[in-house]
């Protein structure tokens, strides 16, 4: 049986924020070697190496130490160099290339796989999403198979690529259906009183004038922001007594936070695109209500539903928060809700994108399919 390994070059590093690469690739790390090659590390070294890493998913994390102060061209030269040992030093003869950056076709337009998949995740640029950028195109290309993270990269994509298809984010459903049963954590346990919770990216695009507001006037509430801060926002941070700002945790121990609080909130700045399909998920899975400020994405597949409460003042989100805990949760609201979730898990979106993979080897691609047994493909 031929075994088939995956390079995966990807634009985060594997423990920063557990998200889409991570969920997909750690399923695939169930059936392959999967190799999850970072960004480059900068050191004060003449050497060019790499560092192995093994991830608890089974992943092996490859971190390319580079010299410092090298060119642009020196470094794609230096990292196609460490892809190359690597390929090497592991013994990989057949594989498949997993892209969710377009930067890394800089340093890996050289090899030979045996098929390429591109998960786009963002615009080239964000500021002219229709404008492909020359990494994108020649990864268009390249790739065999390609998936979209949302309907407008798919639109974005369509007519470059003739085998594209749109797979949102999903959800970890077991992990965060947790929150119904768990302990939530010491750190968290010694605050009293109302927790209303946020989970994700400290950004920009948070509303912290709302949230600001929404603590002056409910001081026996507490607010608790749990994730990392991303881009610039540190002095923008709302500073209240009772606003507890949590960093970044373990995504095992996620579960534990919800389980403390009384109402997930998602309080963005209006017009900024801070939602996001998987936050929701995973606010609706562990069993808690959900507040947010207005999005279209929201009042088009969550509020008809009766699953999500939306408000744009400080006012009317407190009194939704506050209705929705008197309220609590009832059976057939958590019933709906898991009848909505229960189609859109990381399992089965994995499922479904290597049935794809398969598909286009042993359909599409018929030059490669006399490599492989249909056995053998079902290591995918």
């Amino acid at each position: 049986m031929i075994k088939n390994d995956l390079l995966a070059f990807s634009q985060t590093r594997w423990g920063f924020v557990y998200q889409r690469t991570q969920q997909l690739l750690s399923r695939y790390a169930k059936h392959r070697r999967v190799f999850f090659i970072e960004e480059p590390i900068f050191a004060d070294t003449n050497q060019i190496s790499y560092r192995k890493v093994f991830a608890e998913s089974g992943i092996e994390v490859i971190k390319p130490i580079l010299p410092q102060e090298l060119t642009e061209n020196e470094q794609h030269e230096a990292l196609k160099r460490v892809v190359d040992d690597l390929i090497e030093d592991e013994f990989i003869i057949n594989f498949s290339v997993w892209y969710d950056t377009t930067k890394a076709i800089d340093y890996s337009r050289h090899l030979s796989p045996i098929s390429t998949i591109y998960d786009c995740i963002s615009e080239s640029s964000p500021e002219n999403p229709a404008e492909l950028s020359v990494q994108e195109i020649e990864l268009l290309e390249k790739a065999d198979l390609v998936f979209a993270a949302n309907e407008k990269l798919y639109s974005h994509r369509k007519s470059n690529h003739h085998n594209i298809h749109s797979f949102p984010n999903s959800i970890d459903l077991s992990h965060f259906r947790q929150a119904r049963q768990v302990n939530e954590p010491l750190d968290q346990k010694k605050i009293t009183g109302p927790k209303l919770g946020f989970c994700g990216d400290i950004t920009e695009h948070l509303n912290f004038d709302l949230l600001t507001d929404m603590a002056d006037f409910r001081p026996s509430w507490n607010f608790i922001l749990v994730g990392p801060m991303v881009g610039n926002c540190y002095n923008d941070l709302p500073r209240r007594p009772n606003i507890y700002f949590f960093g970044k945790k373990d995504y095992k121990y996620l579960p534990n936070y919800f389980a403390g609080w009384d109402v997930t909130i998602a309080p963005y700045k209006e017009g900024r695109s801070g939602h996001t399909t998987s936050q929701m998920y995973e606010y609706l899975a562990t069993g808690r209500p959900v507040v947010a400020t207005p999005h279209e994405s929201l009042k088009e597949k969550y509020e008809p539903l009766g699953l999500v409460k939306t408000a744009a003042t400080a006012t009317c989100f407190l009194a939704a928060c506050e209705e929705a805990m008197q309220s609590k949760q009832s059976p057939e609201w958590i019933k709906k809700v898991d009848e909505y979730l229960d189609s859109k898990s990381w399992d089965q979106t994995f499922e479904d994108m290597k049935e794809l993979e398969i598909k286009t080897l042993m359909s599409s691609l018929p030059y490669k399919r006399s490599k492989f047994t249909a056995d053998s493909m079902m290591r995918l």
